[in-house]
């Protein structure tokens, strides 16, 4: 069977270089992007549709709007840290879930980091893998990047493309605080 990966994409780092590394193999995956109400909202959508535009004939983009209590999101504009919504990536994750019963993709890619381990335990190997001892209808989870630093997944992003990404979790203004755990792992918001 052919890989056709859903791609959870918030529009940041790790969701451009799913992208390049789906559409490089020639996988034509499916952009699944979840609005939920949070601090970056808009910037992050923005970004969303700036990736699929630069890769339109390479893939598809979903939106999908869901309920998220995200009032952890909004700690400060500027606060240092991470924004640790309880079960967030369990639901986007359930979403695509759902999204796959087209039958036409067979594969969830999330864009977890080695970083991103230390404050969120929804983006741990151990997560990634009890996920796909219970999911046994024919799709699998992945995380392509959970061994890799947020410089890293950079380095896979080709330079010119590197400014559609967004990666700030509280903006001020539409500019990136810088000190969110976001900004300070690589964001690329340059």
């Amino acid at each position: 069977m052919e890989l056709r990966p859903i791609i959870l994409c918030s529009g940041g780092v790790d969701s451009l270089a799913l992208t390049v590394m789906a559409v490089t193999r020639g996988l034509d995956p499916l952009l699944l992007h979840i609005r939920y109400d949070h601090p970056a909202a808009r910037e992050e959508l923005e970004a969303v549709k700036k990736i699929h535009s630069a890769f339109a004939g390479s893939c598809k983009l979903r939106l999908q709007e869901m309920e998220i209590n995200s009032t952890p999101m909004d700690s400060g504009i500027g606060e240092p840290g991470p924004r640790v919504v309880r079960g967030r990536n369990l639901m986007l994750i359930a979403a695509a879930l759902n999204a796959s019963q087209s039958g036409d993709y067979n594969q969830i890619w999330i864009g977890c980091t080695k970083e991103d381990d230390e404050h969120y335990w929804d983006c741990r190997d151990s997560f990634i893998h009890a996920l796909n001892i219970l999911i046994k209808d024919g799709v699998g989870v992945a995380a392509p990047l959970i061994n890799m630093t947020r410089k890293q997944v950079l380095v896979m992003i080709p330079e010119p493309i590197q400014y559609l990404a967004w990666s700030c979790y509280q903006p001020y203004c539409g500019v990136p605080c810088g000190r969110c755990n976001s900004c300070l792992q690589g964001g690329g918001n340059d």
